[in-house]
């Protein structure tokens, strides 16, 4: 439900569940692992298990003012708009309504390309996007880019935030700083490097994080023997006997806790190739 109407239409999903239904797979909702049901009795009475668990671990940017009223986290701002839209009943705070307001998305992936489309839609006064790089390094789709470019946000690259303003308690505004991009990281991307001087303040009645999320493994993990890698991905490769078996040889996983955040369709893919390793694990 953090995925925007406009993007994936939340009927069209609910269609598909009642046709797995109508399959006879069984839903059970609201279901914690570890709370409601131990991973131990799931392990006792399938043959096995498949972890679907995305990466909802919002990362942050450990500059002053993020926790400023009027600053926010993409995934609860993305999910409570969904939720109003839906007419799904939320706790106070839940939605927040971005309309004539001027807004500031920190972040370049295509969740920041979700939150800057969504603030158009509710009709902020301006919506703008900083990224610290430029805009070949962005790590969003282009299509994302072009539409949100195409639908009037404005684009500001090379420029890393350094704090949220405070204006009488709540955030007013983003203190930048222009970068250059220097030499490249561990991944092979050129870092951006501040520019001396050329500190300014954009300013903003809305601020919204995005960053992107890490993993967060389940407490359970290492009881049942499903290990992570160096970055809290589960270790799970593609290319193995059995397609996507953890650690655990009865349990398999996908998506964004194996391979970090990505498209749905690429989770799709993941969990029907994932499903071919269980049928072959369990020669069926």
């Amino acid at each position: 439900f953090g995925i925007p109407e406009f993007k994936l239409e939340k009927q069209v999903m609910m269609r598909r569940r009642e046709i797995f239904e109508e399959m006879g797979i069984e839903f059970r909702l609201n279901m914690e692992v570890g709370k409601d049901v131990e991973i131990d009795d799931l392990l006792a009475d399938f043959d096995a298990v498949f972890l679907g668990m995305g990466t909802y671990k919002a990362m942050q940017g450990g500059f002053p003012g993020e926790n400023l009223p009027g600053v926010y986290k993409a995934l609860s701002y993305l999910i409570g708009n969904v939720n109003n839209n839906l007419g799904f009943d939320q706790a106070d705070g839940e939605y927040v309504n971005l309309r004539g307001k001027r807004v500031v998305v920190l972040g370049g992936g295509d969740t920041a390309m979700d939150c800057v489309r969504t603030a158009v839609r509710q009709g902020a006064a301006d919506v703008t996007c900083a990224y610290r790089r430029d805009e070949e390094n962005m790590p969003g789709s282009r299509r994302e880019v072009n539409n949100a470019r195409d639908e009037g946000v404005t684009f500001l690259f090379n420029r890393q935030p350094l704090e949220v303003v405070e204006y009488f308690g709540e955030a007013g505004g983003v203190k930048l700083v222009k970068t250059e991009l220097g030499e490249p990281d561990a991944d092979g991307r050129r870092r951006p490097q501040p520019i001396p001087g050329s500190e300014h303040v954009l300013e903003a009645d809305a601020v919204i994080i995005a960053f992107g999320f890490q993993p967060s493994p389940a407490d359970w993990f290492s009881k049942v023997g499903v290990d992570t890698n160096d970055w809290q991905g589960v270790v799970a490769p593609e290319h193995q006997q059995y397609k996507f078996q953890t650690t655990n040889p009865k349990v398999f996983a996908g998506g964004d806790m194996v391979r970090g955040s990505d498209l749905v369709v690429t989770a799709i893919w993941e969990g029907r190739q994932a499903a071919e390793g269980i049928l072959d694990y369990l020669e069926v």
